[in-house]
């Protein structure tokens, strides 16, 4: 069966913020916060558990207790740090293990885990009412070879946030971005910082590729090695040789790392992830609170380009509990369970009726931006089977560049020379 990846559609302005006006009933974890098509109650003979495997913040946590509440259905959580999770679960499905009957999920690993049986598919379990409430293309993004696998919880949508300490109008093209960077730099400050360790140097590459029309892939086919691509590495370049970006952004492995510095306010400009606006505003972790906007992602051919990835969750192929795992599954994506979700956690909701819910716009007005950004390329850089391997290739290549131990042009071509022995094309 030739195995090919799912097609990116762009999101419609009108489809995305069209909504009903607001997340209906009480935002409360409690069991008044059950949505009209999960299980409502369970007999104490009855009662059953699940096992799920997830994030450390207490929210989750806090939602699994409502679901028991609201259910009857025993929950066992696993804390696992989430840098740790893919190769957790990736030990348990190659290990054959029925340990885990609900999972996270993020594009790429659909794709990964979907194309290796170890996914349960849920397409019949998704009824039309269900793909009208959530983001268009929702489910596309969480499908591989026609099968659906995940439900979306939320966006991590990378953003363009300045400190208007430095930034007082927000730059619309990179040129704008790099000339103010080189203004505000100096007196211990950097005009622009990124976060270039793991592969998150991907990321940025693949923002500054699609502001020119161009893409890491067509189907699995590289397509990266090209006149834009090179441009955009070039571009990125830039801010390393003129030296307006903070030299720790080599050293940096996760966007939390990179927000803490900028929350203490020698960072003019950068890219980071929802997560950003409310840390920036908390008086006991920023120095910040109150001078941080979000904007369009600056463009350059293009008027703009980002990167996003679906938080979803799904089911392992191998849980014993498929059925009991539906029921945490609708749970926890309802309309009020996303709403408290975005509150208490500052994740963009992947229902456009949460979305545009009032209180979730005024407390994260970063939101605001969200449905006019969707109108440019975004999702996630690589989504093949092979997505590990080949970010792990194309990273090391971009750092090497950035690095100045490669040229541009070498890296690009050894990236793409690596990545075809991967992919076999």
């Amino acid at each position: 069966m030739t195995e090919k990846p799912v097609e990116r559609r762009r999101i419609s302005r009108r489809r995305f913020i069209a909504a009903a006006g607001g997340a209906a009933g009480s935002a409360a974890l409690g069991a008044n916060a059950v949505g009209p098509f999960f299980l409502r109650h369970v007999s104490a003979q009855d009662q059953r558990e699940i096992t799920i495997a997830f994030d450390s913040p207490q929210f989750w946590k806090d939602q699994a207790a409502a679901f028991t509440e609201a259910t009857g259905i025993k929950v066992n959580y696993e804390d696992v740090p989430f840098p740790q999770l893919h190769d957790r679960y990736l030990a348990a499905f190659v290990g054959g293990s029925s340990d885990y009957d609900v999972v996270h999920l993020r594009d790429d690993w659909v794709a990964e885990f979907g194309s290796k049986g170890f996914l349960e598919p849920i397409t019949d379990r998704i009824t039309p009412e269900m793909r009208e409430e959530f983001i268009p293309n929702g489910f596309d993004y969480l499908s591989y070879d026609g099968q659906v696998y995940g439900v979306p919880r939320y966006l991590w949508l990378w953003q363009f946030y300045f400190n208007t300490d430095f930034v007082q109008e927000a730059p619309k093209t990179w040129d704008d971005v790099l000339t103010l960077a080189e203004q505000h730099t100096g007196d211990g400050a950097y005009g622009y910082i990124m976060t270039l360790g793991s592969t998150l140097s991907i990321n940025h590459f693949t923002i500054h590729l699609r502001a020119r029309g161009g893409e890491l892939f067509d189907g699995r086919q590289p397509t990266f090695n090209s006149p834009e691509g090179r441009e955009a590495l070039q571009e990125m370049l830039a801010f390393i040789e003129k030296e307006v970006t903070d030299p720790a952004s080599f050293e940096l492995t996760a966007t939390g790392n990179t927000m803490d510095i900028f929350n203490q306010g020698s960072i003019a400009m950068m890219l980071n992830t929802p997560q950003v606006f409310a840390s920036a505003n908390d008086p006991e972790k920023s120095k910040i609170v109150g001078k941080v906007k979000v904007a369009l992602v600056p463009g350059a051919t293009l008027p703009s380009a980002s990167y996003s990835e679906t938080g979803a969750i799904g089911i392992p192929a191998a849980s014993k509990n498929k059925d009991l795992a539906w029921e945490f599954v609708k749970f926890v994506t309802t309309a009020e369970q996303q709403k408290q979700m975005a509150l208490v956690l500052g994740r963009i909701p992947a229902r456009p009726d949460v979305l545009n819910d009032p209180e979730v716009l005024e407390k994260y007005p970063n939101f605001q931006v969200v449905a006019e950004q969707s109108q440019y390329k975004m999702g996630m850089s690589v989504t093949l089977p092979e997505s590990s391997e080949v970010n792990r290739v194309l990273s090391n290549e971009l750092v090497a560049a950035l690095r100045g131990s490669k040229s541009v042009e070498d890296a690009l071509a050894d990236a793409e020379e690596g990545v075809r022995r991967i992919v076999g094309e």
